[in-house]
């Protein structure tokens, strides 16, 4: 039996998780404007940013995040606090809602721009590499939340469709080819069109974690989109996961129903 336990609690609408390489884990808090840092030695402190940051994702010793009010993507320095503006605007277009946040083991950023959550503006992932090139993935999707890399594929979680889509990523010519979904992880019949796949996260041994905001619960995919369990949790809206690398913690999520994170050994 999955047994959760708090880790987190007074936290204002957290989503997004990431570890330095300190051991930190740091969320962003969407209601609070703010980033938020735990030490391993359970030690907190709060980076007040403004706006809504929405993710955060770790690389070299800087923290990138999204804010989906000023509709940008941040880099802090993690050692001096800096921030710097780091996007603005895609092809001449400008963000729209930028959301989760991952990056690949050569520094390429990946970003999902959903829209409105409440909206039917089509969203869109994109990629940017270390010297700035920027190349739109896919669009036409119908807010797009999660991302995840699953041995040599990327997998982006489609909410409003309830589904999820893998295809080869190719981070030489930054592109995700041989499309196909994934998994479907909810009834589209009966889930709320606010509610579906957010964030995921990979285990070590290989399995899929998704966060099913509105629906409470942690659904576990096996590496080929098979569903293997749930894990209901005590709050009904997750809105990511991912794994400790010290295997301390087990699986960290966010969860804003409550404002809490929470911890499970897996």
């Amino acid at each position: 039996m999955d047994t959760i336990h708090i880790l987190q609690e007074g936290l204002h609408h957290p989503q997004g998780v990431a570890f330095d390489r300190e051991g930190c884990l740091w969320c962003a808090e969407q209601a609070g404007g703010s980033l938020f840092c735990r030490s391993s030695a359970g030690q907190t402190t709060r980076i007040y940013t403004g706006g809504q940051p929405n993710s955060v994702a770790y690389f070299e010793g800087q923290l990138w995040f999204s804010d989906c009010a000023s509709n940008r993507i941040y880099r802090m320095h993690i050692q001096t606090k800096a921030i710097e503006t780091m996007l603005t605007e895609v092809a001449g277009s400008p963000l729209s809602a930028p959301g989760n946040l991952i990056i690949d083991k050569h520094g390429t950023l990946l970003f999902t721009c959903p829209g409105p959550a409440d909206g039917d503006q089509a969203g869109w992932v994109a990629a940017r590499r270390l010297n700035g090139h920027i190349e739109i993935l896919t669009d036409g999707l119908a807010h797009p939340v999660g991302l995840a890399f699953v041995s040599e594929y990327l997998l982006i979680a489609e909410m409003h469709r309830q589904q999820i889509w893998a295809g080869f990523w190719d981070t030489q010519d930054l592109s995700w080819e041989t499309i196909r979904v994934w998994a479907a992880v909810a009834e589209t019949e009966t889930a709320s069109p606010l509610s579906g796949p957010g964030g995921m996260a990979v285990s070590p041994d290989g399995n899929v974690y998704v966060a099913m905001y509105g629906l409470g619960l942690i659904r576990v995919f096996s590496a080929e989109g098979r569903l293997r369990h749930d894990i209901p949790l005590p709050g009904k809206n997750p809105t990511s996961c991912a794994f400790d690398p010290s295997n301390r913690l087990g699986l960290v999520i966010t969860e804003a129903e409550h404002g809490q994170l929470l911890t499970l050994k897996v």
